[in-house]
């Protein structure tokens, strides 16, 4: 899934590419925004072009491809050999990771930005129609929806039960995951287009404000933010990298 887990820290063992030689390159009519997932040997990824692609991650083969009716933007989630992905014709897909058959479709009530996450069989995805969603990942039932002043654009990370988002209604939510009952919402200066982060008992989060928030995941309390050096939104997401003591010394990893 996007951002690597379902705290969204970033943060892998795996190792990287050995070389910086291009192995493959696959074209697309439309650019692509969708970050990857790749999940045993295939790369899935969205285009603006309309398509959902599957592609052999050693050679760039294409196995298949899935149309939706607008462009694809976010990031697929990969989770017992199913897609997970939304797209601007309104609709949250499911399709089947082996041949790209659709399983299932939700249609909400605006674009589908948002890159969902996976647990406990519910899928948890957000929409340009104001609303986060907590689907059935078999069937796409809906369990429970979560209105918001704006968009959410801001895809979720998950902690000991509570999920957590922004808006474009300029806050950081933090809700139930089984019942979808606010906890707290802490608001910043403007839009929320990064997807939080959480790590140690702290949600690190971005805002169109030009800063980035350390807030407290229990209660939501400010503990610091940070202004970037340029007049710019941040959209991009934090990453988070647990420190360690090892044989007396503090390092990171």
């Amino acid at each position: 899934m996007f951002h690597y887990d379902l705290a969204h820290t970033g943060s892998s063992t795996n190792t990287g590419p050995t070389s910086n030689q291009t192995l493959w390159i696959f074209p697309t009519n439309g650019k692509v925004w969708s970050s990857p997932v790749v999940a045993n040997g295939v790369v899935y990824f969205g285009s603006l072009d309309h398509h959902v692609y599957a592609v052999d991650a050693k050679n760039g083969s294409k196995i298949w491809e899935f149309t939706a009716n607008d462009q694809v933007y976010p990031s697929p989630a990969y989770s017992n050999n199913v897609i997970y992905i939304g797209s601007d014709d309104h609709n949250f897909y499911a399709l089947n990771a082996q041949n790209g058959s659709l399983l299932w479709k939700y249609t909400t009530g605006n674009q589908g930005q948002s890159s969902a996450i996976i647990s406990n069989d519910l899928v948890y995805v957000g929409s340009s129609d104001h609303n986060f969603y907590a689907l059935n990942a078999t069937n796409g039932a809906k369990l429970w929806n979560f209105t918001t002043g704006n968009s959410v654009i801001s895809s979720p990370c998950l902690a000991n039960g509570v999920i957590y988002f922004g808006s474009y209604d300029h806050k950081l939510y933090a809700v139930d995951a089984q019942t979808g009952a606010e906890k707290w919402s802490y608001p910043t200066g403007s839009a929320i287009e990064s997807s939080p982060v959480f790590g140690e008992g702290t949600i690190y989060v971005g805002s169109h404000d030009n800063n980035t928030y350390a807030v407290n995941a229990n209660t939501g309390e400010l503990i610091w933010k940070v202004p970037t050096g340029y007049a710019d939104c941040i959209q991009a997401s934090p990453g988070f990298c647990k420190r360690v003591s090892l044989h007396g010394r503090r390092i990171q990893r």
